[in-house]
């Protein structure tokens, strides 16, 4: 198996409705998203990234367990785990260079974007969207 497969895409066509922000943040960062996931997490992170790609291309709306293997997700990318401790300790990367620089600007987006996510699908918002 190549290293340099081609990234995974979020099909339009698979989707039911319009997106939710949350569809939008993973499709303008996908690539960027599956090489960070592969990189920090491994092949749980990638076949929980493909789950989450998978749910966002069959649904319109997030489900409560989308939004919940995307948390999870998050734990796996978190730049205080334990993923990033063993990355710079394994490849003794500067924590400084761009490129760390960009991960961790992009797992933060990540978090922002699960935490707006998770607060439009709370009841209390479903509720205000009702009405």
């Amino acid at each position: 198996m190549s290293n340099h497969s081609t990234p995974p895409r979020l099909p339009r066509s698979l989707r039911a409705g319009p997106p939710t922000d949350f569809h939008r943040f993973i499709e303008e960062r996908l690539p960027a998203l599956a090489k960070a996931t592969r990189v920090l997490a491994g092949e749980p992170g990638t076949r929980l990234f493909n789950r989450i790609l998978g749910d966002l291309a069959e649904e319109d709306h997030l489900r409560p367990s989308t939004l919940r293997n995307a948390e999870v997700l998050f734990g796996l990318l978190d730049p205080l785990g334990a993923s990033w401790r063993e990355l710079m300790n394994r490849s003794e990367v500067d924590s400084a260079a761009p490129e760390v620089l960009e991960l961790e600007c992009l797992v933060h987006d990540f978090r922002e974007a699960l935490a707006l996510a998770t607060t439009d699908h709370s009841p209390a918002s479903r509720y205000r969207q009702r009405v």
